[in-house]
């Protein structure tokens, strides 16, 4: 079965944003490094290489429908620095808002385009978007309760490090 090209180019930039998000993850997990937060860095890795793997679950899903993934430039995360952890996690939770509008926007057009292979392989990451987004979510709320609470900021570090 071969891809419309519309959606095959839909799921092509759905790989950049996957990619770009793994960045992310990666380039906000040495800022809470440097920050010695190493529990956040710890969770920043792990999420980082989850978006990765989204990404690759797209090319392969490309690939057995006899198209050919493309790999376009990764944009480069905007910042480096953040002015605390709510700064950090208000920057993935408004990520993840995107990467899940992109999802839908997928899905939507597969749906448009009676593609009932790719309507029912984006199923999956709808549900992991909704798993994401509430993750993100709940720890941006836990970070603006503990305000500048930095004993509470290191058992949350811990509590992400475990």
């Amino acid at each position: 079965m071969k891809l419309d090209t519309e959606i095959e180019q839909a799921l092509n930039n759905q790989i950049s944003k996957e990619f770009y998000a793994s960045h992310l993850y990666m380039q906000i997990s040495y800022w809470f490094k440097s920050q010695n937060l190493n529990g956040f860095s710890c969770y920043m890795k792990k999420h980082s290489e989850e978006e990765k793997g989204h990404g690759l679950k797209i090319c392969d899903y490309i690939d057995d429908m006899e198209s050919m993934p493309i790999f376009d430039a990764i944009q480069t995360p905007a910042r480096f620095s953040f002015a605390n952890a709510v700064d950090a996690f208000t920057i993935i939770y408004a990520a993840e808002q995107d990467v899940t509008q992109s999802i839908l926007s997928i899905s939507q057009l597969s749906s448009d385009k009676n593609d009932k292979a790719t309507r029912s392989f984006m199923d999956w990451y709808i549900d992991e978007q909704v798993q994401e987004e509430s993750a993100a979510k709940d720890i941006l709320d836990k970070l603006n309760v503990i305000g500048n609470d930095y004993a509470a900021l290191l058992i949350l570090d811990h509590e992400l490090g475990g």
